[in-house]
Parts: C-alpha cells; sequence; structure tokens
C-alpha cells in the first residue's frame, strides 16, 4: 500500500501516462487475458464466429459516445431528456471503465460494459442507416468518425508480452480441450509447445502432469508436477496450501507408477505440511509397503490423526 502511494505522489508523470496506456488498453480489440482465452473458445462455436466481437462492436460504440456528447454539448437536441437514456448507458460506460483502468484492463473485467456498449453501437448503426436513407451529406462525416475510431480501436498498441501470453493460453486451451475429448497424447503436445512459449507459467505444467497421466505416462506425470512444485516454491514461497496440493498429485501418480522410493520422498514433505490430516500419513505408508518396509509403515498409521 505504501509502495504504490509513492509511485503515484513521486512518480505521478508515469503514473498517469500508464492509466491513459491502460485506457486504451480497454478500448483495443485484443483481448487481454488471465485465465481464459474467450477468443479460443470463440473459435469453436460455428455461431460465435460469425457474431461481431469487440472489433466490430467498439469502434460503433465509441462513435456514438463521442457523436452524443458533441450534440448534447453543443445543445444540438431539442431536448436534452431525449437522449437520456443514451447518455445514462455512456456514463455507466466511461466511469465504470474508468474504474477498471485503475485495476486491471483485462478482458473478463470489460465484460460487463459490452452490454450496454453494444445499445449504443446498435443506436450508431440505427442512425447511420437513416442518414443512408435519407442521402444526407452528414454521413460522410459520420462514416470518418467510425473510421477513426476503427482505427484508435485496432491500434497494435498492447504490450508483446500479452501477445506471448495470447499463444500460451491458445495452446493451454487447446490442451484442455483435447483432454476432454479423451485424447490425451494430443493434449500433451499442445500443452509441451505451451510450456515452450511461458516456461515460468505453472497451469501449463499442472495440466500437462494432467495430460501426461490419463495417457498412462506416469513418471512423465511426476516430472511436469516436480516441475510444478519448483516454481510453486519460486513464486509462492512457504505457502503450504498451494504446495500440499501439487505434493499430493504427485505422491498419489508416483504411487500409481510404483515408484515408491520417490513416493517416499514426496510424502515425507506432504505430512511435514498437512500432520494434521491423515490422508499423507495413509500415503507414506503405502509408499514404505511398496518398498516392503512393513513395520515402519504400521508404525507410520498409529500416528495417524483419527476423526480427520
Amino acid at each position: 500500500k505504501s509502495q504504490s502511494k509513492n509511485y503515484v505522489v513521486n512518480d505521478s508523470g508515469e503514473f498517469v501516462g500508464f492509466m491513459v496506456e491502460k485506457w486504451f488498453w480497454n478500448w483495443n480489440a485484443y483481448e487481454i487475458h488471465c485465465t481464459q482465452s474467450f477468443q479460443h473458445y470463440q473459435s469453436l462455436s460455428p455461431l460465435l464466429r460469425v457474431l461481431p466481437g469487440f472489433g466490430i462492436v467498439g469502434p460503433l460504440g465509441l462513435a456514438g459516445i463521442i457523436v452524443l456528447l458533441i450534440a448534447i454539448a453543443r445543445r444540438r437536441f431539442d431536448s436534452a431528456a431525449r437522449f437520456a437514456p443514451q447518455l445514462l448507458l455512456i456514463v455507466w460506460v466511461l466511469v465504470y471503465l474508468a474504474g477498471v483502468t485503475l485495476y486491471l484492463a483485462i478482458a473478463r473485467h470489460r465484460l460487463p460494459a459490452l452490454p450496454p456498449l453494444i445499445l449504443i453501437a446498435g443506436w450508431t448503426l440505427w442512425e447511420l442507416i437513416k442518414l443512408a436513407h435519407l442521402r444526407s451529406p452528414k454521413i460522410w462525416k459520420w462514416a470518418g468518425g467510425i473510421a477513426v475510431c476503427a482505427i484508435v480501436v485496432h491500434l497494435p498498441i498492447v504490450p508483446e508480452r500479452y501477445g506471448k501470453h495470447e499463444r500460451w493460453w491458445t495452446q493451454v486451451n487447446q490442451g484442455v480441450a483435447l483432454m476432454a475429448l479423451n485424447r490425451p497424447q494430443d493434449a500433451a503436445v499442445e500443452l509441451k509447445k505451451a510450456n515452450t512459449i511461458l516456461p515460468e507459467k505453472m497451469e501449463g505444467w499442472r495440466q500437462l502432469g494432467f495430460a501426461e497421466a490419463q495417457a498412462g505416462n506416469l513418471t512423465a506425470a511426476a516430472d511436469a508436477q516436480l516441475t510444478l512444485l519448483t516454481l510453486l516454491r519460486e513464486q509462492y514461497g512457504d505457502y503450504f496450501m498451494v504446495e500440499s496440493e501439487a505434493l499430493e498429485q504427485l505422491a498419489r501418480w508416483q504411487l500409481d507408477d510404483g515408484d515408491y522410493v520417490g513416493a517416499e520422498v514426496t510424502t515425507r514433505r506432504f505430512l511435514e505440511l498437512f500432520s494434521w490430516n491423515a490422508l499423507p500419513y495413509q500415503m507414506l505408508a503405502a509408499a514404505l509397503n511398496g518398498q516392503g518396509k512393513h513395520a515402519e509403515a504400521e508404525a507410520v498409521l498409529r500416528q495417524a490423526p483419527t476423526g480427520l
């Protein structure tokens, strides 16, 4: 909190510039992803593929906002109350996007602004059709304004890291979709491509582990989970809840694969983090029994808590 305050106060020029840049991100046709790629799922649906995206809705909506605000400012309309619904939508969109700009300018946060923006875009398109029907010379001003807005919306201003992020999410989404279709080997190929693009992203390794396990390659699944654990420790430190989930999954795959020595190492670490739960004791006992250490396994089970 104090670092954020110091940044705003001491580097106010840079902060304002960054906010302006993020404002343009909110109006850019590119969808900045955080967890899922909407464009990827759109490509899987014939219906969604033919529907207009933000690349069309954005310029029409932005042009409508500008035209209405200029007209109201110049009092060109006989009654401002006549356009009160449009003005209300405009205020809502601008205030909401201003709030999003202060937070995160990513696709899922822009979604709530789209319904009113679609209505404004529809109004703009209707006014354009009426001008064309009347053969009014104003249509060229409107068309020029929409063209300028389209250029703004389609400017390649999104940083390169988001383009790389887009390619990564596309591969991850394809891998998850292939697993749902029971094609784990193809899924593993796509997920390996994702991990090549952004090897520091944990989700790619997590999903690769599931794909390899689904394909029956438990050793490869365990290797992917080990990489995930390394990244978890680097990025989260000693946050045990995150690490324990990965350890549990790794131990299950090692036990299923017959790697009892590796499973013992994993479950002992799991036991350190989750000593109040019976599960790590049971898994450690299974690893010990697999190595023929039956007496030691029985001793571990006697230490296990009950009632959990």
